[in-house]
């Protein structure tokens, strides 16, 4: 198993890694705000809550789609066969294909629904998140999706299958820079900086992806963490850059190093945060 990780993984090329909401900043905003304002429907709040911080995951790698998917499937069936040699009742058994949080995953291979407008030669895996116990948390079901693109492939996951498949459709479109980090001068910046890794994101943005979503005391939190974000002159907006870095050392050693970077609002923001 752990080569066949290594093998989807490890790669040796660039790797492009982006993450958002699904409904977005502002979807987050409304549905937060609504949770805390004594909406008549507790429970509609409460799912609206949940679903606006659902987060989705995009992955680029620069090789063709034929061999990812290879190890893709190959990945899968080595997952199955660890299941079927681990004996019911052992400790294997019972701690197998959890995540963190204690669910039960189940991955296998699906059917492309044609409304999603994908390439037709997209790679779909349906996955399952149960809890361990009936009722404890709702069953949570997700997608990914292999997508290729001239000599790249693009891997897509969310538990939104809609808004997963929306930036899948925006990433291979060469037509247009609409919803993407083309037009944006912090992007520009970053990339003309040398690194072995470039981030980009933003104070808010980090609360939001962060935020714990399972219980509705823990959507309450993140609506508590919100307000105190948008309370801020930038509303936590402004952008936060880091560069890593890598330069042989001596003796063959790598030296690594991180270049943190906040822009005057970021700054803003920081202060009046720390001073309330």
């Amino acid at each position: 198993m752990k080569g066949k990780l290594e093998a989807w993984f490890v790669r040796g090329g660039p790797v492009v890694v982006g993450v958002g909401l699904a409904g977005g900043a502002d979807r987050a905003e409304r549905a937060l705000g609504a949770l805390v304002s004594g909406a008549k429907n507790a429970a509609k709040a409460e799912g609206d809550a949940r679903a606006a911080l659902v987060p989705w995951a995009l992955f680029e790698f620069d090789e063709k789609q034929d061999a990812f998917a290879a190890n893709v499937r190959a990945l899968m069936k080595a997952s199955d066969d660890a299941d079927k040699a681990r004996k019911p009742g052992s400790a294997a058994a019972s701690t197998a294909k959890k995540d963190p949080d204690g669910d039960h995953v189940d991955a296998k291979i699906g059917a492309l629904d044609p409304a999603l407008k994908l390439p037709a030669a997209t790679l779909v895996i349906d996955v399952t998140k149960s809890p361990p116990t009936t009722g404890k948390r709702p069953v949570r079901p997700a997608k990914i999706f292999v997508v290729t693109k001239g000599s790249s492939t693009w891997i897509g996951y969310s538990e939104d299958t809609a808004a997963i498949a929306s930036k899948l459709r925006v990433a291979i479109d060469d037509t247009t820079e609409a919803g993407t980090l083309g037009p944006s001068k912090d992007a520009a910046e970053l990339r003309s900086r040398r690194g072995v890794a470039h981030v980009l994101t933003s104070m808010r943005g980090i609360e939001l992806l962060l935020a714990a979503r399972t219980t509705r005391a823990e959507l309450e939190e993140a609506a508590r963490d919100d307000a105190k974000m948008l309370g801020l002159p930038t509303r936590g907006s402004g952008a936060l850059t880091l560069v890593a870095t890598s330069e042989q050392g001596p003796a063959g050693s790598a030296v690594l190093g991180m270049d943190l970077h906040a822009g005057r609002t970021t700054v803003t923001d920081v202060i009046t945060l720390l001073t309330r």
